[in-house]
């Protein structure tokens, strides 16, 4: 499970080692690229049977400064999701405590400004095929790649919906031309909930999730501090076990940032351990392994790429892995034990664990009448205060909701 997010913006060896060696012996199922353009770079250095995330860099930040959402329906109490919720341990649980720190662009821009949603889809579409051609030129079939679009979307100062109807409208370009992705991508402590100790509100991410298919991953952010993985667990790191849907998830970025805390820390990473640099790998790659065993359970999460392998040593030097002692332990750990081992995606079990979406019905009318006994169960959850299953039950709903309303489309 524990993968490289790959910046690699310097070349050859470090120690004895070279990148390519380092991947050999690692054997990760799964590579994160960041870079620029439609060239992967490095190709010859991905182990053959690896899936490559590709993340292009100025992309995912170019609408940061906001879609154009005009008409769009509203999710109520989640425009601008509230990052003032403070948990009983004095944390944030939205968000970290660096994100008051943007300033929303499109205060001072007029909303036809900006693209639609869709149109900015087009433009992440338009590079996946690029690169696909490139890596099939290359000998990389587009069966094993992956695409990001945006990355850490602010929430905070735009909202969710513009998000949810660039992440739908890609995934349907991905697919028409063959290829998968993965979405949401938002930053630590993301999406939000609306009251101390509710879960995070997921019903806003129901376009996209609807548009996935087998090949096509969650993709979330999950940090944690100097303090180890349980210090905020289940609000930073451990989020995504709170989420509804029963697919599978990436964690594109994962580890140490002591940014989690606030802006003056926002430069600090594992490298900010106390301690001897050995002392600081041990700790680092024992805590790594402690969160793939914590999320393993739940079955979801396939991968964490880990933050980050090379990259930007001037902002990320304190977060980077491609160090000599790093790498030897890491890659004795692999030879030894062997990497942490995803769980798997678990299917219904029992009455507890079925929900609407997973109604076998493809009539309209029986999903109808279903749909109206499932609004009866949720009413009679809440009135016995189980308010996690009548919320399963509500968020499910909606997805049964489209799958009728596509039936009914195509009559």
């Amino acid at each position: 499970m524990i993968y490289p997010h790959w910046m690699p913006l310097h070349r050859g060896s470090f120690g004895p080692y070279t990148d390519k060696d380092v991947f050999k012996t690692w054997n990760p199922k799964i590579i994160k690229i960041v870079w620029d353009g439609s060239k992967v770079p490095y190709l010859e250095d991905i182990p053959p049977n690896a899936k490559i995330i590709w993340r292009n860099y100025p992309l995912s930040e170019e609408f940061h400064g906001g879609l154009n959402t005009a008409g769009m329906m509203r999710f109520s109490g989640l425009e601008l999701p509230d990052i003032s919720i403070i948990g009983d341990n004095g944390l944030p649980q939205n968000g970290s405590a660096r994100d008051g720190r943007y300033v929303p662009k499109i205060a001072s821009r007029a909303a036809l400004e900006l693209p639609t949603p869709e149109q900015a889809a087009s433009v992440y579409v338009r590079n996946a095929v690029e690169v696909a051609e490139y890596c099939e030129s290359r000998g990389i079939p587009r069966t094993r790649l992956l695409f990001e679009g945006p990355n850490e979307y602010p929430v905070w100062s735009h909202g969710y919906d513009g998000l949810a109807r660039l992440e739908a409208a890609r995934l349907r370009g991905l697919h028409s031309n063959g290829l998968f992705g993965v979405v949401s991508n938002l930053g630590v402590g993301w999406p939000g909930n609306t009251g101390k100790d509710t879960p995070p509100v997921w019903a806003w991410a129901l376009p996209f999730i609807n548009e996935m298919r087998d090949g096509d991953y969650l993709g979330v952010h999950e940090y944690w501090s100097l303090a180890g993985i349980t210090q905020n667990w289940r609000w930073w790191a451990g989020r995504i076990l709170q989420c509804p849907y029963n697919v599978p998830v990436i964690v594109t970025e994962g580890g140490i940032d002591v940014g989690v805390e606030g802006v003056a820390t926002a430069k600090k990473g594992w490298l900010d351990l106390s301690g001897t640099l050995e002392q600081k790998v041990a700790r680092y790659l024992n805590e790594l392994w402690q969160y793939c065993e914590a999320v393993h359970a739940d079955g979801r999460v396939q991968a964490v790429t880990v933050y980050t392998y090379d990259g930007n040593r001037n902002d990320w030097g304190q977060f980077d892995i491609r160090l000599e002692l790093f790498v030897e332990k890491l890659l004795a750990r692999v030879q030894g034990s062997g990497l942490p081992v995803a769980g798997t995606i678990k299917p219904p079990t029992s009455d507890d664990d079925y929900l609407p979406e997973f109604e076998p019905s493809n009539d309209p009318a029986t999903i109808a009448e279903k749909l109206r006994w499932w609004k009866e169960e949720e009413v009679r959850q809440r009135e016995m205060w189980q308010t996690a299953r009548a919320d399963a039950i509500a968020y499910s709903s909606v997805k049964l909701l489209y799958r009728l309303e596509n039936m009914l489309k195509k009559a």
